[in-house]
């Protein structure tokens, strides 16, 4: 018997590899810092004194001479100068109002009307 020759294997087209597409990461912008605002000073209008008591104590400031306390002061505070004046107990007092707005009285004797604390 004689062999009769067959067609060999056939190639058989493979696809090739293609390439994926990688995301590519996108930039953030750093946020923007706002600036902080800038308090501005409200000027004191009037004449005005400091708190002179030479301690470290504080003084009060009073609704009427001889009443209740309605703030604090410090020796070195800065009040304006109201209209009111009293004598009260041997005492001349002096109305005041504090720089954050407080209307009280205080003894003449602890303000300081030195020429340079006057506007």
């Amino acid at each position: 018997p004689s062999l009769t020759p067959t067609g060999g294997p056939t190639a058989t087209p493979t696809a090739s590899p293609t390439q994926t597409p990688t995301a590519t990461p996108t930039v953030t912008p750093s946020p923007t810092l706002t600036p902080t605002p800038t308090l501005t000073p409200t000027p004191i209008v009037g004449e005005t004194a400091v708190i002179n008591i030479g301690s470290t104590g504080a003084l009060s400031a009073v609704r009427v001479p001889g009443g209740v306390t309605v703030a604090r002061l410090l020796d070195g505070d800065v009040v304006i100068i109201q209209a009111g004046h009293a004598n009260f107990g041997g005492d001349l007092w002096q109305e005041i109002r504090t720089v954050n707005g407080t209307l009280g009285w205080v003894p003449v004797t602890a303000l300081d009307f030195g020429e340079e604390n006057n506007q």
